[in-house]
């Protein structure tokens, strides 16, 4: 859980104005300051302590945080309960002050005895995440619930959340969870909107009513949410909660994938498969192009991975295999096992990089790892062939064996001509035969020329004896 800034609703930096002051002379800002003292000064003197808060406000939302503590310290000396809370804050977060918790802390309980919700909150946060004290989950418990009851709505959401997962000393209570969920949406807190939403979508023990969910996400969509935004898209897409409607889709995800300052990427990415797929647009390769490489450069993984391919079939776009191999990579190293195989395969076959075998061992790894079965062949091949790495059967089998147990045609082939030929393993045409036969029921023609000469090969005693290892083997145990 997290501290509120000092007027939740107010500060968020002005990129803009704070661009202006930058090519503002100094004078200006000297002038614009001294104006500043003097208005405080006279505000003291007329005891508006609410005027002093609001221009403190306004020197902490251009980013003049010392400036702005100056103004917060006054007010909160005369007992100003937001100011209180904003210097607190100010401390904790470490905005024109050396970060000190203890301070923020005091500052905290300051306000909140003068009943301020937002203090209570952040007092709260403080104890869950053992800031200028021990951690205490009921502490926390007792301020946050009491700036619930106050009306401060992200308050009332993390109330939930204690009576949802069972915090702060209480036990489970869903049902005493969802009356604060609701009460903090009534407020617009569109967390506790998106909640709502994802628990009549797929909480366990409830009962799933997407309508309901699609009337969660679009309330929370109309509160410029672009993750509602997405998700009442992809509603549209797959007719979820409501009719299905391409064009209403795409709407939405445009006011997802606009946002400032960079838009919602997982919203770029469905863009780009609505102008592939011509889906409440007319088809555009380029402009899917466009959409995939937007959220590719936020570092969305499926993007990066589809952008690629993009760049290897030249769709939408020239064919550029150093461009697919750099976005391949970048998803690789997120994690993504099929990018992790793709990359190795780069590697291997020089396609967009200088051939490295080493480098292809290292990511067909990565993703054999993962289970990837492509890449625990390849693997399996590499150790086999000795590329990379050393000649190492044993090795080989080890992979070729994981990836025809998930059921990859080429891997159960290959482990049959390893027990066919005996390489890493003793000669053994039964299991040969097998492994040919699970391969050749996939329709992969090499494993059915092999099988069909193996048989050639056999004798009816041991054809028999194969085949019945075979059914012994795919038959289910009895119940």
């Amino acid at each position: 859980m997290s501290e509120d800034d000092p007027k939740n609703q107010l500060l968020r930096v002005d990129h803009g104005r704070l661009a202006v002051l930058a090519k503002t002379d100094n004078r200006i800002i000297s002038e614009m300051v001294e104006s500043s003292i003097n208005l405080a000064k006279d505000l003291i003197i007329k005891n508006d302590l609410d005027s002093l808060f609001e221009e403190g406000n306004r020197f902490y939302n251009q980013a003049f945080y010392e400036k702005a503590v100056s103004l917060y310290e006054r007010a909160a000396f005369l007992g100003h309960s937001a100011s209180q809370n904003a210097l607190g804050y100010c401390y904790a977060k470490g905005l024109g002050v050396p970060k000190q918790y203890e301070k923020a802390f005091s500052l905290y309980y300051q306000a909140s005895q003068g009943n301020n919700s937002i203090a209570q909150h952040n007092l709260g946060c403080l104890y869950w995440n053992g800031e200028a004290v021990s951690k205490n989950e009921v502490k926390a418990f007792k301020w946050i619930l009491r700036s619930a009851k106050n009306g401060f709505s992200k308050a009332q959401f993390d109330t939930g959340r204690f009576f949802w997962n069972g915090y702060g000393g209480n036990e489970i209570d869903r049902k005493e969870a969802l009356k604060w969920y609701c009460l903090a949406a009534q407020n617009n807190n569109i967390d506790a909107i998106l909640e709502l939403a994802r628990i009549y979508e797929k909480a366990p023990g409830f009962d799933h009513v997407p309508e309901e969910a699609f009337q969660w996400y679009l309330k929370a969509a109309e509160l410029l949410s672009p993750l509602a935004q997405y998700c009442v898209a992809t509603c549209y897409l797959d007719g979820y909660g409501v009719t299905k409607n391409d064009d209403e889709a795409v709407k939405w995800l445009l006011c997802a994938a606009q946002q400032q300052p960079i838009g919602f990427s997982c919203a770029q990415h469905a863009l780009g498969h609505c102008y592939k797929d011509a889906r409440g647009v007319k088809h555009d390769l380029e402009m899917a192009v466009h959409w995939y490489q937007k959220a590719a450069e936020q570092g969305l993984i499926v993007a990066q991975y589809d952008l690629a391919g993009l760049y290897v079939r030249g769709v939408g776009i020239a064919i550029d295999y150093k461009k697919s191999a750099s976005w391949y990579g970048k998803a690789a190293e997120q994690g993504h096992a099929i990018s992790q195989y793709n990359f190795g395969y780069c590697f291997e076959s020089g396609s967009g990089v200088e051939k490295d075998y080493v480098k292809a061992v290292y990511w067909y790894g990565k993703a054999a790892e993962q289970g990837l079965q492509c890449a625990q062949l390849n693997l399996g091949s590499c150790y086999f062939y000795g590329d990379g790495v050393p000649k190492d059967y044993i090795v080989a089998i080890k992979w070729y064996q994981k990836s025809a147990d998930q059921g990859y045609d080429r891997a159960q082939y290959q482990l049959g001509r390893c027990y066919q030929k005996g390489t890493g393993v003793k000669p053994d045409i039964f299991q040969a035969y097998r492994w040919y036969k699970l391969s050749a029921d996939q329709g992969y023609k090499k494993a059915i020329e092999e099988i069909a000469a193996l048989t050639e090969l056999m004798s009816l005693s041991e054809l028999n004896a194969a085949q019945a290892l075979c059914l012994e083997i795919n038959t289910p145990p009895s119940k």
